[in-house]
This record gives C-alpha cells, structure tokens and sequence, in this order.
C-alpha cells in the first residue's frame, strides 16, 4: 500500500460526530475502567469514506487504508471481468465481435458465482481495450511451459507411465482403496488442498492439471477413484516435503502406495518447487 494513495485518499475522508444512546452513557458513566473524561463523554468522533459505505473507522488513517484496500479489490475485481469478456469474444476459437451493452454484460456473468454489479460495467468496457488476443495467448503459452515443467519431473513422469501399464485388477484395487480412503480422510485432504492452494499462489492449478493429465487414462476407462488416487499422489510429489507434513503425506500417498507401491516423495523437491510456490 502507497503512502501517497493513502494521503490522497485522507482528504476524502468525513468527520461525524456519533452521540451515545443513553443506555450507552449509563454503561460509560459505571465503567470503573475509564478515566472521567471518558465517563462523562456523550459521543465520539467517527470516520467514513464514501467508497467504503456502510462502515466507520476510528481514525481518519483508517478509513483511508481502508479505501485505498477497496480500489485494490475493485480494480481486480474489474480486471477478471474484463478478462472473462474477452476470453470468450475476441479470443474464442473461432473469434466473435460483440459489443460490451449493458444487456451482453449481464447475460455474460449471470452465471458467474459473483455477478458483476451494474454500477461496474463503465469500468469493465474501459478494461477490455487493454486486453488482446495475444495478452491470452502469451498467458496460455506461460501456463503450458509451467505444465511441461512439472510433468518433465522424473517421479511424475514415472506416474504417468505407470498408469499406462496398469492392469485391470489394479486399477479396479486401486479404485476401492481411494474410495474408502476418502470415505475417511475427506476432511483431512480438503484442508490439504486449501493450504497447498494458498501457498502455491496463482499457479496452483497447473499442478491439478497435471495431476490430471497423468491420471487421465484412469478416467477415459471409469475408473474414477483410481484417477483420484494418482492425481492426490502426483500432487503430493510436487508439493514434497516443502509443503507437507511427514505425517501428512499418507492422506495423499495413501491408496497408491497401498496398492501399487513406491517410493516416498523426493527429499529435496525445492528444485521444482521454489520456481512456483509463493509464500
């Protein structure tokens, strides 16, 4: 956060004055711990800014972080929006021209998990000139480079071979092993994945797609909890021991390794991992 943006945002700030209801001046006034200042008080200064409604601060500096957060939520809030319109326009396959109206805009979101509010429409059409054709190529070529990466590991590679050459009983063992595993570790992965998600950063799902990628053969012939039990193995090679536990590893190696065996995840995964993972 920028000195200057909260300065400048300081000067939007309002001053009220907020009084005690009587109930409030009665609870002050039998309050041993203030001084009698404080107990013979009948209100108190409050700050508000206008971007941030419905809240009040007790400082001017305050409510002017608290403003100066807000625009940063916004922008990225308008930034996804923008990025949405074009992905599915400009570089769709095959490539469409569709004026952002305001009608074209919410039949765009409604189906979003967050809608965008009418109140930024303006400031999704000023954001998509920013955006191109080749500003997501470039994004897509990144994230194929990421990808290759991580399935270039040897132990993930070793994965995706292996499950070529399951056989059938294996995969059927392998999908009854991950289905009563989950039946009692659910909770416990969920969690896992929430905390792997937070420290990777906005590259965690680079790491789901190629666990998916070499489970995927599992999935194409209905084994779908034996796609699930590579997958969670293959996530837990790239996060190593850098972001689990010793004790943690099983809730994740488990199913594989009860049925097809292995050896543990590599001890020294920061090679792969510092280029990717994010504090």
């Amino acid at each position: 956060m920028q000195d200057e943006d909260v300065t400048r945002e300081a000067k939007r700030v309002t001053r009220i004055f907020q009084r005690y209801t009587p109930e409030q001046r009665a609870n002050r006034a039998a309050a041993h711990t203030l001084t009698p200042g404080q107990q013979k008080a009948v209100g108190e200064y409050l700050y508000t800014h206008p971007d941030v409604p419905g809240k009040s601060f007790g400082s001017r500096q305050l409510a002017a972080r608290a403003a100066v957060t807000e625009h940063g939520k916004r922008a990225r809030r308008v930034s996804g929006y923008a990025a949405k319109f074009v992905a599915e326009t400009v570089a769709a396959e095959p490539s469409r021209h569709v004026e952002p109206t305001d009608e074209v805009l919410a039949a765009m979101f409604a189906d979003c998990a967050r809608p965008a509010p009418a109140d930024l429409y303006d400031e999704i059409r000023a954001a998509i000139p920013d955006l191109s054709r080749d500003h997501f190529e470039h994004a897509y070529a990144r994230a194929l480079a990421r990808q290759a990466e991580l399935a270039g590991i040897p132990e993930v590679a070793a994965v995706s071979a292996r499950v070529e050459a399951l056989t059938v009983d294996e995969r059927r063992r392998l999908d009854a092993a991950w289905r009563e595993h989950f039946r009692l570790y659910r909770v416990a992965q969920l969690e896992l994945g929430h905390r792997c998600a937070k420290a990777w950063g906005e590259n965690y799902h680079d790491v789901l797609q190629v666990a998916d990628d070499a489970a995927g053969p599992l999935d194409r012939d209905g084994y779908h909890g034996a796609r699930h039990a590579a997958a969670d193995y293959v996530k837990a090679l790239i996060w190593g021991i850098r972001l689990l536990a010793q004790h943690e590893r099983p809730i994740l190696t488990g199913p594989w390794l009860q049925v097809i065996g292995s050896d543990d995840p590599p001890a020294q995964p920061e090679r792969f991992v510092s280029a990717w993972a994010t504090a």
